[in-house]
């Protein structure tokens, strides 16, 4: 057993301000920039040359250096590749793996893994925002770290699995698109096809006027209440290590991020963690709505 401190070179903390941005330029990390393994650089903050000498004078990111979300969501990890400049979003820790006892690539996925994330949740979770302290990351519990050699083997695998499951991400976003832009044409132009197979609203279908604007003659306007059970979640104790390391999976804000369909989540519960959700499970085809911090989200998991 042995901790994240022992294991790098450097565990060095972002500045705890919000650095300007601009158009074009250095990409600046912001932790909803990582997910799943992956920085997003290009859909990332952008900062001058100039700013990013003054915000990573304490020390500037490099290929293979790893950058940890500490809140917001806490645990979220991805790597620097090559040739790839970048400074740290607040809320954000820059983790350089020490060649000589770990491989970069071992190291993001031994951060990655259900047991290694669950510990961090552990330790995050006193406080009314759940963040990790400094003091908590490089004192983070690994399990036994293998010889370099078996570690590059294992990254290796897991790699080129972490490459297909990114083609399915890809795959995903592009469904998204579709269905984006099918829920636009039908739902908010009524351009859905009618008994004759033409374009309701641009082929004569009457409309009439509602509360909410123009809707076609046969809808009605009602509550989400109206339309089946409403179920609102909870999270179950984080403090009761057996809840946190089954297979179901549980869905959080951060996993609705970017998604219409979730294909994965961050945490899986255990039997006993779903008991602790009573009447929580979702049924198949359900719809997820966030109503804190990111309101508005809205999502499916079948």
């Amino acid at each position: 057993m042995s901790i994240l401190d022992d294991v790098c070179l450097n565990i060095v903390d972002c500045e705890h301000k919000t650095a300007p941005i601009q158009d074009i330029g250095i990409p600046s990390i912001r932790t909803t920039d990582i997910k799943n393994g992956v920085v997003d650089f290009e859909g990332a903050n952008k900062v001058s040359e100039i700013t990013y000498k003054k915000w990573t004078r304490r020390l500037e990111p490099q290929e293979f250096d790893l950058i940890l979300a500490r809140e917001a969501p806490v645990g979220e990890v991805g790597i620097i590749p090559k040739n790839q400049k970048a400074c740290l979003g607040q809320r954000t820790v820059l983790l350089r793996p020490n060649p000589q006892k770990v491989y970069p690539y071992y190291l993001l996925f031994l951060l990655l893994s259900r047991e290694v994330k669950h510990e961090m949740m552990i330790r995050a979770s006193g406080s009314t925002v759940e963040h990790l302290n400094m003091s908590d990351i490089r004192g983070l519990k690994l399990p036994d770290i293998p010889p370099l050699e078996e570690q590059r083997a294992i990254a290796s695998v897991l790699s080129c699995l972490d490459e297909k499951i990114d083609n399915l991400r890809k795959q995903n976003k592009t469904l998204e698109a579709i269905a984006q832009t099918l829920f636009k044409h039908w739902f908010i132009d009524f351009e859905f096809p009618n008994d004759d197979g033409k374009p309701y609203k641009s082929s004569g279908g009457e409309m009439v006027a509602s509360e909410l604007g123009e809707i076609p003659k046969d809808w009605t306007v009602g509550k989400i209440e109206d339309t089946g059970k409403v179920i609102c979640g909870k999270t179950p104790s984080k403090s009761n290590n057996s809840f946190f390391c089954g297979e179901i999976p549980f869905i959080k804000i951060p996993d609705m991020h970017g998604n219409i369909f979730i294909l994965d989540t961050t945490d899986k519960l255990s039997a006993l963690g779903s008991k602790s959700q009573i009447n929580k499970l979702l049924p198949p085809y359900s719809l997820n709505i966030s109503c804190i911090a990111t309101v508005g989200l809205v999502t499916a998991f079948e």
